[in-house]
């Protein structure tokens, strides 16, 4: 009789470039974003696990339900892992369609793909001029933010009658003094988005629904030096993406360890 086999603990991950990203690209394999780390973690700790990294760049939470049926619905995740909202209140004005338009990464190296970008970054540059004026933290530009946070407890409740996977929210993290210049009232955004994730989590009588912070992880890097967190403003260093995975992997693995179906052979 063969030896039985562990059943992997399934991990879907929703995000932007911030699960895609380190900062900077181009360094070694071992650079990894979190959610490889979280993979590599649980099986280093004897817990077999497929991580799906399903998150793509400049992903607003409202077009998660476009692949929804494929993520949640065919697969069956044990946990679906968000760590959204950073992009989704980047901007006050801009246009998600226009903003994608302007930083895609896939264009092929033409001629007319240089000049056409480079026509729709002068576009560009000119609405965040107008949203650099007017985006101040004292100004109630909350739209975007509980319009985001409306779709995000609809694809929670949704997925939770899917085998009520553990839902883990990420709490996110602003961004740094330079990046701030540019707009004004994204920590606000930030804040108050972090606060409606408490809230879903808190008002969730399952106990399915999880926020866990990160704010104790930043701090262990040198305020004074925020490059040595992110160097390019926004997507966390190497180091910083393994404590988060390192974090994670733990959550998941004390959860998974009172799951049946998951029990170790």
């Amino acid at each position: 009789m063969s030896t039985p086999l562990q059943l992997p603990v399934r991990v879907l991950v929703k995000g932007a470039s911030n699960v895609l990203m380190t900062s900077w690209m181009g360094g070694p394999r071992t650079d990894m974003p979190f959610p490889r780390v979280v993979e590599a973690e649980l099986l280093a700790g004897g817990r077999a696990a497929e991580v799906r990294n399903a998150g793509e760049l400049g992903m607003p939470i409202r077009r998660m339900y476009k692949t929804w049926e494929v993520d949640v619905a065919r697969w069956s995740p044990d946990v679906i892992l968000f760590a959204v909202g950073q992009y989704d209140v980047l901007h006050a004005l801009l246009p998600y369609w226009l903003e994608r338009m302007a930083n895609r990464v896939d264009r092929r190296p033409s001629f007319t793909q240089r000049w056409w970008r480079k026509a729709v970054r002068l576009l560009v540059r000119g609405v965040l001029k107008t949203q650099r004026f007017v985006d101040r933290p004292s100004l109630l530009l909350k739209r975007r933010t509980r319009h985001a946070l409306r779709d995000l407890a609809g694809y929670i409740k949704l997925s939770s009658n899917w085998g009520s996977p553990l839902i883990i929210l990420l709490e996110i993290h602003p961004p740094t003094t330079a990046k701030m210049a540019w707009f004004g009232g994204w920590h606000n955004r930030i804040a108050a988005f972090n606060q409606g994730m408490r809230d879903i989590a808190a008002n969730e009588t399952s106990g399915n629904v999880l926020f866990v912070e990160m704010t104790d992880l930043t701090e262990q890097f040198d305020p004074g030096t925020p490059d040595e967190l992110w160097a390019d403003g926004i997507h966390f260093n190497p180091a910083m993406h393994r404590l988060v995975g390192q974090r994670l992997a733990g959550v998941i693995d004390d959860w998974a360890a009172d799951q049946p179906h998951l029990a170790r052979p």
